[in-house]
C-alpha cells in the first residue's frame, strides 16, 4: 500500500472512530441507563451483571458504524459500496465499519505503543550518542580482543 493510501486511510479511521465516539456519547447522554455501570456495594463492577448494558452499547457501536460507512463509501448497491482513498482505491465498507466501531479506545491504544517506539528510540540515539562522544565503546571488545592486547603491550 503507498504511503499515501496509508495516510488518507489513518486519517478516515481516525475521523470515523471519533465519529463514532461521539455518537456512543450522544446516545448514553440520551440514554443514561446505558452509562451507569452495575457495580457491588463495594463499587467493583460486576462483568456478569453489566453484560447485556456493555452488549448493547457495542451493538449500537456497531450499526452507528455501519452507517456511517455506508453514507461515506461510494458505489451504486449496498455490497459494492467502497470507501475512496487516495489514489483512487477503495477500501469495502464493512471492513471501514469493523475499523471505527472500536471507537477512540482503540486508536489510542494505537497512539500510545507508536509514542512508546519513539519514546524507546529517541533513548537508544541519546544512548549511541553518549557512546560516541565518551573514549568507552558502546559494546566492550571481544574476550579474545582482550586476551591479546597485554600481550602486544609487553612486545613494545
Amino acid at each position: 500500500m503507498p504511503a499515501d493510501n496509508l495516510s488518507s486511510l489513518a486519517s478516515l479511521a481516525l475521523a470515523g472512530s471519533l465519529a463514532m465516539e461521539r455518537f456512543v456519547t450522544i446516545v448514553k447522554t440520551t440514554l443514561p441507563w446505558l452509562s451507569e455501570e452495575k457495580t457491588t456495594l463495594l463499587g467493583d463492577v460486576t462483568t456478569r451483571s453489566d453484560r447485556t448494558r456493555r452488549t448493547i452499547v457495542q451493538a449500537i457501536a456497531l450499526a452507528g458504524s455501519v452507517a456511517t460507512s455506508m453514507l461515506v463509501g461510494t458505489g451504486n448497491i449496498w455490497y459494492e459500496k467502497s470507501i475512496p482513498l487516495s489514489n483512487g482505491d477503495g477500501l469495502p465498507w464493512w471492513l471501514y465499519a469493523l475499523m471505527i466501531s472500536g471507537g477512540s479506545a482503540v486508536w489510542t491504544s494505537v497512539v500510545q505503543f507508536a509514542s512508546s517506539a519513539k519514546d524507546v528510540q529517541a533513548q537508544q540515539k541519546q544512548t549511541l550518542q553518549r557512546d560516541a562522544k565518551s573514549d568507552s565503546p558502546a559494546v566492550p571488545p571481544a574476550p579474545w580482543v582482550q586476551r591479546a592486547a597485554p600481550a602486544t603491550v609487553r612486545e613494545l
